[in-house]
């Protein structure tokens, strides 16, 4: 090969980008924001679905009152306010009292609890 041919193959290559070009620090943060708007998405999806399912399984009558209540608890654990902490305490009484909440009282635990997801 001489050196004609050698100037037409390079002629035929895209320069490459410069190593600290701002494109790539770009699209790594659109990346991550994406990543991580798709983590809390699922988040807030799967929680919302666990109480649906719960809700579903009491209707049904497969877990009791205090049953619902501990897992209802357990689902909404991670809350933390006044308000909260007042459902808390509901919720602790439904779950270890000796006479168990009635079906309207766990009725309304349970639509509050779709407010708190």
């Amino acid at each position: 090969m001489n050196n004609s041919e050698l100037l037409q193959i390079a002629d035929m290559l895209p320069p490459t980008a410069p190593v600290t070009s701002s494109v790539n620090f770009w699209f790594y943060f659109l990346l991550m924001l994406v990543a991580v708007a798709m983590l809390v998405f699922y988040y807030l999806r799967s929680s919302k679905q666990k109480l649906r399912r719960l809700h579903k399984k009491y209707q049904q009558g497969k877990i009791n009152n205090r049953q619902c209540a501990f897992q209802l608890a357990g689902l909404l654990s991670q809350k933390k306010s006044r308000r909260w902490q007042a459902y808390a305490n509901t919720l602790q009484a439904a779950c270890y009292s000796r006479q168990s909440i009635d079906d309207d009282a766990m009725s309304s635990l349970l639509r509050e609890a779709e407010r708190w997801l």
